[in-house]
């Protein structure tokens, strides 16, 4: 995120997604399927934001996604 950060001269949005209720997922379908959901969440964030962000996890059940404002569509 830093590195992102620093070669741009455009302000930077960060954002952190939190799954809510997410403990639930783990009880129903065990840990096993718990990491198999966040990983085609991972995975589908890939694809809905390309190259234009940069993904990570955060911990347990979040997310923080960090782009350059000038790829926001607003």
């Amino acid at each position: 995120m830093k590195q992102l950060y620093e070669k741009s001269n455009f302000p930077m949005v960060v954002s952190i997604l939190d799954i809510d209720n997410f403990k639930t997922v783990n009880d129903t379908l065990g840990h096993m399927g718990g990491d198999e959901a966040l990983q085609f969440l991972g995975n589908t964030m890939k694809q809905v934001f390309g190259n234009k962000a940069v993904l990570g996890r955060y911990g347990g059940d979040e997310f923080v996604i960090g782009f350059h404002a000038k790829d926001m569509d607003v």
